[in-house]
């Protein structure tokens, strides 16, 4: 099983893990009124109890531009499922052309300077996701 450290927090990376059984254990029985008994699985049986599917959590994209003067600068904010910032990348698309990808901050977020020709074309922030979280996109108008 692979693990990944996000947040204080160590979680498996995501796929599908066996649950099981180990080979012994002691079974302490409650109210200690009783001793501990040590139990060993019976080597021709299967210790596999059953399967988790570990699934890549959700992330949202939103993008605001702001005008200043006659330059353009948009702003990217990435926010995963779990309320925390998206790590990774961003990539800016003024219609068909890549702009430019940049790293995203430790808040989430990236700015990119947009040509003056953007006013009316539609920008499409790209994030491309992470080994723990899917990618999204949000579109808007340049005004």
């Amino acid at each position: 099983m692979l693990f990944r450290s996000l947040g204080g927090f160590t979680v498996p990376l995501p796929g599908l893990y066996d649950i099981s059984l180990p080979a012994s254990f002691d079974m302490l029985p409650l109210g200690g009124l009783l001793p501990s008994i040590s139990c060993v699985l019976d080597p021709s049986s299967n210790p596999i109890l059953g399967q988790l599917n570990v699934l890549k959590q959700t992330s949202s994209t939103s993008g605001a531009v702001v005008k200043s003067g006659k330059k353009y600068t948009a702003r990217a904010t990435v926010v995963r499922q779990l309320g925390l910032p998206g790590t990774g990348s961003v990539t800016a698309k003024l219609g068909k052309k890549t702009l430019a990808s940049k790293n995203l901050s430790s808040a989430g977020t990236a700015a990119f300077k947009l040509p003056k020709a953007a006013r009316g074309k539609k920008l499409t922030l790209i994030y491309s996701g992470d080994t723990l979280t899917n990618g999204s996109k949000a579109a808007l108008r340049v005004k």
